[in-house]
């Protein structure tokens, strides 16, 4: 039998790994993170078991490269800007809509990924979602790009004198606080009329008198 080409094979590897991922996400929503074993891993995507621990160590790895491509979108996002050439209100407003968009449109694949957390010790040890500061969380690009763009509102005299890391901070306690809330299902408004009222709310509290 001839063997597979490199290119051949990279690409059933990734497909082979993204089909572990998506089984994780589907055993999530539907058994929660205690009905997330490694053995019913392997059964959703259609593979053994060993070839499960050939990807990743364990679940915790797995639901890591969950939250990796459920954030690839924003994180492609604020790659992709000019930061010298983008008004940092406008710049702020469309990172901002873009977050809890996802979030809302996510919103129960975060609730069974926070009940996770509350069940699992070690993996909040590893990663919580609160601290998206840690080097190798999915989402620190981003906060590092939000950071920037609130740095260069203060310097332009668009946003009032400000520490730009402590804005960012309080802007990531907003977007966990609002991830939990859709996660709880506690919000009672229309999504897009919450998620745009929420970023309102912090452009505002940023904005020069």
């Amino acid at each position: 039998m001839a063997r597979l080409s490199a290119k051949k094979k990279a690409v059933l590897e990734r497909m082979t790994r993204d089909s572990l991922i998506s089984a994780v996400e589907k055993l999530l929503q539907e058994d929660g993170w205690k009905g997330t074993t490694m053995d019913r891993i392997a059964k959703e995507a259609g593979v053994s078991k060993g070839t499960v621990y050939n990807y990743f160590k364990d679940k915790r790895d797995i639901l890591f490269s969950v939250m990796e491509r459920n954030t690839e979108e924003i994180r492609e996002f604020v790659r992709s800007v000019d930061l010298g050439k983008s008004d940092p209100v406008e710049l702020l407003r469309k990172i901002v809509d873009k977050t809890f968009m996802d979030l809302y449109e996510k919103r129960k694949l975060i609730s069974a990924t926070v009940q996770a957390y509350y069940e699992d010790k070690d993996l909040r040890r590893n990663i919580d979602p609160d601290q998206a500061c840690h080097e190798d969380h999915p989402m620190r690009e981003v906060r590092k790009v939000i950071a920037e763009v609130i740095a260069m509102g203060v310097k332009s005299g668009v946003f009032r004198p400000i520490e730009p890391a402590m804005a960012e901070a309080a802007i990531n306690a907003m977007t966990m606080g609002v991830a939990k809330q859709f996660a709880a299902g506690m919000v009672s408004f229309p999504g897009e009329v919450y998620v745009y009222t929420v970023r309102d709310l912090v452009i505002r509290g940023l904005l020069a008198d």
